[in-house]
């Protein structure tokens, strides 16, 4: 009984959510030491963004992903705290986030994902505050130039549009304004951007985005590394016990329980989408950390079982293990 009063103090003490933070600063400093070693930046995706940033010096780039994903958590905390989506305050999901980013070290260096994942939070956010309402087309349309500006620089980030629009079914606001504004929104930033090529005179600008519509790396599950894996399994699997509890005794309001009926549905997609698109395995662990710590957060806070406080530990010794398997492969 004393253990799982201890894993009930942990997911209500707001001090959680600074120890993580400061434990998370901690790892990202130590790991900076290890890639300034390396020189420059060594993320690659086979996109054209990499070659902006490919000569950025390493020490750098982890700082500015370290800056972003400090925005990415306010971002989340304000997304959770808006009180329509968990029963609860956001620094459990906070927390949960910030130790996630911290011991999955290929998300530590500045590349895509780092921009992607701001792009899909303040998506999100926009998403579930159209419960109910079929005058959302603002929000939809603001959803939508996100998503195209994620989309010019990832842009198989397009496919996230017709998901969005399923997710608005989840909660009852989708409309054919609201659809039609989607559509409009997306296509804005390409306007743009053929604009600027055609000012500077320049095609590369726009021909270096259209042609990675069509083109995508391809590799085999079997080239997936053992800590890509890892990674997947140690987010994954609390995120889907979370799943399972939230659909077979989850009592929240209407409100609360359309938001996660879409955030499982995206979770859902993404999760598929490593298994279609394995060379993206990275961008999409680092999207899938959203759904993950929400999901892992609400099966915290949700139940006080021996299987909870089983699986604290279980994920202790999972984040343990996760970075020595990371120090013996960079060796």
């Amino acid at each position: 009984m004393g253990n799982n009063r201890l894993l009930r103090k942990i997911a209500l003490n707001h001090n959680f959510l600074w120890f993580a933070i400061f434990l998370s600063i901690t790892i990202w400093i130590i790991d900076g030491f290890f890639l300034a070693e390396q020189g420059n930046n060594v993320i690659s995706s086979g996109l054209w963004f990499d070659s902006l940033i490919e000569n950025l010096p390493s020490i750098i780039s982890i700082n500015i992903s370290l800056i972003m994903y400090g925005l990415s958590l306010i971002m989340f905390l304000s997304l959770v705290n808006k009180g329509n989506i968990l029963p609860f305050k956001a620094h459990l999901t906070g927390a949960i986030f910030c130790l996630f980013a911290a011991v999955i070290f290929f998300l530590h260096p500045f590349q895509v994902t780092t921009i992607l994942l701001p792009l899909y939070i303040v998506s999100l956010n926009n998403l579930f505050s159209t419960f109910k309402n079929k005058n959302s087309k603002k929000k939809i349309l603001k959803i939508s130039i996100y998503i195209g500006i994620g989309s010019i620089i990832f842009p198989w980030f397009a496919l996230l549009l017709p998901i969005f629009y399923i997710g608005t079914g989840f909660l009852g606001s989708f409309s054919i304004r609201s659809f039609l504004a989607g559509i409009i929104g997306f296509t804005l930033p390409f306007w743009i951007l053929y604009g600027a090529g055609v000012i500077l005179e320049n095609r590369d600008i726009w021909s270096s985005v259209i042609d990675n519509f069509y083109t995508f790396q391809t590799i085999s599950l079997s080239e997936i590394a053992p800590f890509q894996w890892g990674s997947l399994a140690l987010i994954g699997i609390p995120g889907l016990l979370g799943i399972v509890r939230f659909v077979f005794l989850g009592k929240e309001k209407q409100s609360s329980r359309g938001s996660m009926n879409a955030l499982l549905f995206f979770d859902l997609v993404l999760t598929t989408s490593v298994f279609l698109f394995p060379a993206y395995i990275n961008i999409i662990i680092g999207l899938k950390l959203i759904s993950c710590s929400i999901f892992n957060a609400y099966l915290w806070s949700s139940s006080e079982s021996r299987f909870n406080h089983f699986l604290f530990w279980i994920e202790i010794i999972g984040f343990i293990c996760l970075i020595l398997l990371y120090f013996f492969d960079t060796k």
